[in-house]
């Protein structure tokens, strides 16, 4: 029998479901985005059955957690791409019903792979993480705050104290954070974060941000796949003769990750051989010192995906001979 792609549209409070029929017609039915209302949906769904919804981050989550429970395959599709696939097909009616009937054609169409859950630690990891970004950005914006006060003629001292005791604490519940963070890397994913720390200009917050975004990198067969993930690779848009244009990187993926490869690229230039070699060869032929640097970090990248799917550590010394 063949799969049956069902659509789901998810919100905070709701599921909207379009089932496919025989004759190319779309039903649709509604569910509460709870745990009874996700196990109601279920019975609904047909023998052979693949369900379709966008990354709409937690709100998705336990829909996701109950139906690989039942090994009913799910793919979560990025919201782009369901997008661009309505307008190819000149949809001009937005509401949740379309959407979900959108989502269940794309999946006849482009079948995509059913998304596999992460392990329960990086579940737990990614929750730290969240937090750990919000603490990170209210962290900033009252150092900013501080900085500005410290300007005033007339600073008030209960202003200054209450300032002192947010940033203090804010401090400390980032360090217990990434303490956490990183424990958990080390206890789950020991044997690849000494592969991945092995690798010169990678530290250890880098190492483990990257196991916890690619669950380890289970999901990638390619280094291509995983720099295409994390958002480093060049946008090229070159039609004709007048659209000639080497666009930005895609920054498809998480920022913080991309800044942590960032900063391990400009540690890797003076450390890593391999990545020192690309940045002064750039550089000698007239690149800018971001777009070397963007270059040296799809070369750890590469160096990354090497050293995990060959279970074998970096050798430093080891330079790849470049064709003449």
């Amino acid at each position: 029998m063949n799969t049956i792609y069902i659509g789901i549209d998810i919100s905070k409070d709701t599921l909207v479901v379009a089932y496919p029929s025989l004759d190319e017609q779309f039903s649709s039915a509604k569910f509460t985005n709870t745990p009874v209302g996700i196990h109601q949906f279920i019975k609904t769904l047909p023998a052979h059955a693949h369900c379709i919804s966008e990354a709409t981050g937690s709100y998705g989550l336990l829909l996701v957690y109950y139906l690989t429970q039942q090994q009913i395959p799910i793919s979560v599709v990025n919201p782009k791409q369901s997008a661009n696939f309505a307008k190819v097909l000149l949809s001009t009616v937005k509401t949740d019903a379309r959407d979900a009937t959108m989502l269940s054609i794309y999946g006849q169409k482009m079948q995509p792979q059913p998304y596999v859950m992460p392990d329960d630690k990086v579940m737990q990891y990614k929750q730290l993480r969240v937090l750990l970004r919000q603490l990170k950005k209210q962290l900033s914006a009252l150092s900013n705050l501080e900085h500005a006060l410290s300007f005033h003629p007339k600073q008030q001292s209960t202003v200054q104290a209450s300032l002192q005791r947010m940033l203090t604490s804010l401090r400390q519940e980032i360090a217990t954070l990434e303490g956490e963070i990183t424990k958990i890397s080390e206890d789950e994913f020991k044997h690849i974060l000494k592969l991945m720390t092995s690798i010169s200009g990678i530290g250890k917050k880098t190492a483990s941000a990257l196991i916890m975004a690619t669950n380890g990198l289970k999901n990638f067969n390619s280094a291509k796949k995983l720099a295409k993930f994390i958002g480093v690779v060049p946008t090229i848009k070159n039609s004709g003769t007048s659209l000639k244009i080497n666009g930005h990187i895609s920054r498809s993926g998480d920022p913080e990750l991309r800044a942590l490869l960032y900063m391990a690229a400009c540690s890797a230039i003076r450390c890593n051989p391999a990545c020192k070699e690309t940045y002064t060869r750039l550089k000698a032929n007239g690149k800018k010192a971001k777009i070397a640097l963007v270059a040296v970090m799809n070369k750890l990248i590469r160096q990354i995906f090497a050293v995990v799917k060959n279970n074998t550590p970096f050798q430093k010394s080891f330079v790849p001979v470049r064709n003449i």
